[in-house]
């Protein structure tokens, strides 16, 4: 596409939807803060985030609640020692 002033293409830069959270942290990031949570909070952890996320939605940070609570679902899959098949 070429504007009319310029005779140089013009770049259209493609930018993601605002729902859209890949790129705001790194999923290993997610994982990072999961691990230090259950580390620091033991049993606690899942609820200390859940605290964590609905602070940043009183505060109207929507990106920051639910990173949270992304990092409370991985607290979970972190905590949860139940071999995933049966037994041999």
């Amino acid at each position: 596409m070429r504007s009319r002033t310029s005779k140089f293409p013009v770049l259209n830069v493609y930018t993601r939807a605002p729902s859209s959270l890949r790129g705001v942290i790194p999923e290993i990031d997610i994982w990072r803060v999961a691990n230090l949570m259950l580390k620091r909070y033991g049993d606690r952890a899942r609820q200390e985030s859940a605290r964590h996320a609905d602070e940043l939605w009183a505060a109207g940070d929507a990106t920051g609640e639910v990173i949270w609570l992304r990092i409370g679902d991985v607290i979970a899959q972190l905590a949860n020692t139940t071999p995933p098949g049966p037994l041999h």
